[in-house]
């Protein structure tokens, strides 16, 4: 009778990493552990370098580390026979580590096994020889490995199961995050979430308008964000953004290179965006369980505005994004102007039960409720930045 596992994976909090720089054993070691122990590929993390693997342990508690011994120090480096030990040498020393529970160590080289064994002893865990197409030494440690997530299984270890970041636009201090954060963690679900509001509160409409300046602001707000994602991991990264801050979030979200820090991100939430209409969301399309909801105001007069005379903007917060409505990315529209969406009424029934689950978007279109008028100011906005855009080219 095959063996059952002794922990219960129901609401297992548990992450695993591997650091191994051979792809093809790397792919084995994860189906082996999710087959054998139920672990799902979201928590599964890996790392082909030692670099790599230190940033997920900076952000990251792991019950359980599968750590080479052959390692090279960056991506595409020659490994280093003893890389594994040099990577073991930082979670013991480095303060800014989440040290995992328990850390398993393999090689498949047996040039200086007693040495390595030696080695990986003298920092406190045992070395187990690995070759290529034999996993037995995985199977063997089955029982093992059972123990150890039923015991880390029982902490919560610091991991967030939610994560939220908050953005908001120009010339306002942001007072819908406080209370968008007050509203969610009253909710059980949402009471232990990691909550980050992201604040700018000295651009300026004239800042706004010049790309250099512009400029500035982003690479301030990429850093700040950037560094959030590499410590601030969880199974669901919620962002929510308004105004120019979807222009902030997406702008950064589309220059992040190292696309594992965007590995759990699931929703995207904007409101009042900045964009132009024909914005491409291309980019996106690596991470198959990203949604993207947009919620537009149809009679935002700001927006009409910024379509006619600031560059690099438009009226995606009003007409929507082109391309196909689909269960990944949904335009909905409402009737109200630029900051309609921040009554407490409004988070609380529109946005609070797709936090929930993502299931319950539901299709809201007001659009024919948009004034004649109003939609004669959308078309002089557009003929105006026509106007001045074939200007600016003689």
């Amino acid at each position: 009778m095959e063996e059952q596992n002794t922990f219960n994976t129901e609401g297992n909090m548990n992450r695993v990493l591997i650091v191994d720089d051979d792809l093809q054993r790397l792919a084995k070691i994860i189906e082996i552990l999710k087959k054998n122990h139920q672990l799902s590929e979201e928590c599964i993390d890996s790392a082909i370098s030692s670099k790599e693997a230190k940033r997920y342990l900076k952000s990251t508690y792991y019950s359980l580390a599968l750590i080479d011994m052959g390692l090279p120090f960056l991506n595409g480096d020659d490994a280093d026979p003893f890389g594994g030990v040099k990577l073991l040498e930082v979670i013991n020393s480095d303060s800014s580590i989440k040290t995992p529970g328990f850390v398993i160590g393999f090689t498949a080289l047996v040039e200086s096994l007693e040495e390595k064994v030696k080695a990986y002893k003298g920092k406190g865990f045992d070395l187990v020889q690995a070759t290529r197409s034999d996993y037995s030494w995985l199977e063997n440690s089955r029982p093992l490995i059972n123990h150890l997530l039923g015991v880390f299984d029982k902490y919560e270890r610091g991991n967030n199961k939610i994560a939220i970041f908050t953005v908001h636009g120009i010339r306002t201090y942001g007072n819908w995050q406080e209370r968008l954060t007050d509203i969610y963690k009253s909710d059980a679900l949402f009471s232990s979430a990691s909550y980050f509001n992201y604040k700018n509160t000295h651009i300026s409409t004239r800042a706004f308008c010049s790309l250099t300046k512009r400029e500035e602001i982003q690479k301030d707000f990429d850093s700040t964000f950037e560094n959030w994602l590499s410590s601030n991991r969880s199974r669901r990264i919620i962002c929510i953004a308004h105004s120019f801050g979807s222009y902030l979030l997406i702008n950064s979200l589309k220059k992040i290179k190292e696309k594992s820090l965007i590995k759990e991100l699931d929703l995207i939430i904007l409101c009042g965006s900045v964009l132009p209409k024909n914005y491409d969301f291309g980019f996106l399309s690596e991470n198959k369980q990203i949604t993207v909801l947009n919620e537009c105001a149809i009679h935002d007069y700001a927006l009409v505005i910024n379509e006619a005379f600031v560059p690099d903007s438009g009226l995606g917060g009003i007409l929507g994004f082109n391309g196909i409505q689909s269960s990944s990315f949904n335009n909905r529209y409402h009737l109200g102007g630029h900051s309609c969406f921040f009554k407490n009424d409004f988070m609380l029934n529109n946005w609070l039960p797709i936090l929930k689950d993502k299931a319950n978007i539901k299709l809201i279109n007001d659009g024919d409720k948009q004034r004649i008028l109003f939609s004669l100011l959308i078309k002089l906005s557009q003929k105006i930045r026509s106007f001045l855009r074939i200007k600016n080219t003689n």
